[in-house]
C-alpha cells in the first residue's frame, strides 16, 4: 500500500549530478501479456536517451525478476549513482511513459492520486448498502446496513394500497439507515469522492438523503444488482473515476 511516507521519497528526491530514470509501465493483464509488457518496457527504456545503463539494468531486473505481477500499472524511479531506487505496482491502470531528468517525474503519480485516492462506493437496494472505500484501486475498508426485508405481496396483496404504502415506508428507513451510516462512514475515512451503484431508483432515492455534504462528493453512478461483486463493482468505479477525472481536466 502506498504511503505518505513513499510519496514524499519520490516528490522530494533530487539530484543535480546525476541522471534519474522514470518509468510508468501498463501491467493490466487483461490488457498485456506479460511478453507484451516486457517488450513495451524494452521499447521504453530504447528511447531514454541519457539515462544511466545501471539504472535501465535495475528497471529490467525488477520486472524480470522483482514484480509480483499482482497489479495493473508499474511506477519506478532510480539514480543508482545516488543511491535511489522507488518502485511502486498499483491496482489501477498507468499510461507507458518514460523520462530522464535530475528528479522523478512524478505529474502522472499525482494525477493517479487525485483520480483514484479514497474513493468511496455505496451499493444501495431497498433492503440497505454495502459501503466500500478503495484507496488505489484496493479495497481499503467495507460496512454495511441490511434493514427489514422489503416484500411484493402476491395474490393481490401488492394490489392493496396498505401494502404498498407499508413496503414503500420500511424501503425509506432501510435507505434512511444506510445513509446515516455512510455519512459517518465516508467522514471517518477522510474519503475524497463518492459515487452510488444500484439501481437507477433506488440510487435516486439514496441520493436524496444523503446530506449536502455527502452530495457533494458524488462523482457519479453505474448499475448494479443487488449481487454484484465486490471486484465488478470496484472495475466498474475506476472507470467511473478516471472517466470524472478526464472530464474535469477539459
Amino acid at each position: 500500500m502506498l504511503t505518505d511516507y513513499d510519496v514524499r521519497q519520490a516528490v522530494e528526491f533530487e539530484s543535480h549530478d546525476a541522471p534519474v530514470l522514470s518509468v510508468y509501465l501498463n501491467v493490466d493483464p487483461h490488457r498485456r501479456t506479460v511478453e507484451k509488457y516486457k517488450l513495451a518496457l524494452r521499447n521504453l527504456l530504447d528511447k531514454a536517451d541519457h539515462a544511466d545503463p545501471e539504472d535501465v539494468r535495475r528497471m529490467h531486473n525488477y520486472i524480470e525478476m522483482g514484480y509480483n505481477r499482482t497489479g495493473r500499472g508499474v511506477v519506478l524511479f532510480s539514480c543508482a549513482a545516488k543511491d535511489f531506487w522507488w518502485a511502486q505496482s498499483f491496482a489501477v491502470p498507468v499510461e507507458d511513459f518514460v523520462f530522464v531528468s535530475f528528479r522523478p517525474y512524478v505529474r502522472q503519480l499525482a494525477r493517479l492520486l487525485d483520480t483514484y485516492e479514497r474513493c468511496g462506493v455505496v451499493h444501495v437496494d431497498s433492503e440497505g448498502a454495502r459501503l466500500f472505500l478503495f484507496n488505489m484501486g484496493v479495497l481499503e475498508s467495507v460496512d454495511g446496513y441490511l434493514g427489514e426485508e422489503v416484500k411484493q405481496h402476491r395474490s393481490g396483496g401488492w394490489a392493496n394500497p396498505r401494502y404498498q404504502r407499508h413496503e414503500a415506508k420500511q424501503a425509506r428507513e432501510n435507505l434512511q439507515e444506510a445513509a446515516e451510516m455512510a455519512e459517518e462512514f465516508y467522514r471517518e475515512s477522510n474519503t475524497r469522492r463518492l459515487i452510488l451503484a444500484g439501481t437507477e431508483k433506488n440510487v435516486a432515492k439514496f441520493r436524496d438523503l444523503l446530506s449536502n455534504r455527502l452530495r457533494s462528493m458524488v462523482i457519479g453512478q453505474f448499475g448494479a444488482d443487488a449481487n454484484a461483486r465486490e471486484a465488478d463493482i470496484r472495475d466498474k468505479a475506476l472507470d467511473l473515476a478516471a472517466k470524472a477525472e478526464a472530464n474535469e481536466a477539459q
